[in-house]
């Protein structure tokens, strides 16, 4: 017997208690009409707009009636998922059933906001599944932000959502503070003048600058691109953990480094190491 999962209530029921299944072209033909109430469409998952996200506990999947199609037609918007089971999340090839009202946001064909009552995986894909490991956020610095990059293959999203903490050390072409959005460049030391992992179209609150130490929230993106390749989260969250203040390139120790004022104390960071005035390194 098939199993629904409802997030409300907290129980498992079949989908066919739920009235009106119907096709994603059959949806998107009731929003034009006006008709908006709760139904249970049906299809194939084409794309992962949004990744399983630890934290929230959700996903939003492209759908289509094609299994073969391009891309999606229909968007399931937040679907809450059981991140206990995660080899019960939906990814690209499943056929899935979701229950909910429907809406249209500007050119797209949704479930509403907050009205999933529950969603069933009627036939399940050959794509690889979410596992216990992807549901535990990856906080990791730079270089193994970029290690775990590189697994990847060219143009492929990581399942896992990772939190990646470095020191701003460029800004992006056209990736100026803007919206409450940055484009930038990070490394694991701060005296870099080039990073080789971005964060792009990152959302965060204040303007970061240089040498300013920033935590990246998202899934891992893998970027081969004719100048080589890039690893990079892309439109994820970012803040500011620590801010870097009176920012001086230096000599420390034989080697290239950089000084900077925090809350009125003198430090040296050198190749991603902090050292106080006397030299000794600060934990």
């Amino acid at each position: 017997m098939k199993k629904i999962f409802l997030f409300a209530a907290a129980a498992l029921l079949s989908v066919s208690m739920f009235a009106d299944n119907i096709s994603c072209a059959d949806a998107i033909a009731r929003i034009d009409k006006g008709e908006t109430g709760e139904c249970t469409v049906q299809g194939y998952v084409i794309s992962i707009y949004e990744y399983c996200n630890p934290t929230y506990k959700n996903t939003t999947l492209w759908l289509a009636d094609d299994p073969k199609a391009d891309k999606g037609t229909f968007e399931v918007y937040r679907l809450p998922v059981d991140i206990t089971k995660p080899a019960e999340i939906p990814v690209p090839g499943d056929k899935i059933a979701v229950t909910a009202q429907l809406t249209k946001y500007g050119s797209t064909y949704e479930t509403k906001d907050k009205t999933i009552k529950g969603y069933e995986i009627l036939e399940k894909g050959t794509a690889t599944r979410y596992t216990e490991d992807d549901m535990v956020i990856g906080q990791v610095n730079v270089a193994d932000a970029i290690a775990a990059g590189m697994k990847l293959k060219g143009g492929e999203t990581s399942y896992k959502t990772y939190e990646v903490t470095g020191y701003l050390v460029s800004i992006a072409k056209d990736g100026s503070f803007k919206d409450k959005k940055m484009s930038f460049y990070m490394d694991d030391d701060a005296t870099k003048d080039k990073g080789d992992f971005e964060a792009y179209k990152v959302k965060i609150q204040e303007e970061a600058k240089k040498g300013d130490k920033v935590k990246v929230v998202g899934n891992l993106q893998r970027y081969d691109g004719e100048k080589g390749t890039t690893i990079e989260i892309a439109f994820g969250t970012a803040e500011i953990v620590e801010k870097a203040q009176g920012i001086e390139n230096v000599s420390f120790q034989g080697a290239k480094a950089m000084k900077v004022m925090e809350n009125g104390q003198l430090y040296i960071i050198r190749n991603g190491v902090k050292y106080n005035a006397a030299g000794a390194v600060v934990e």
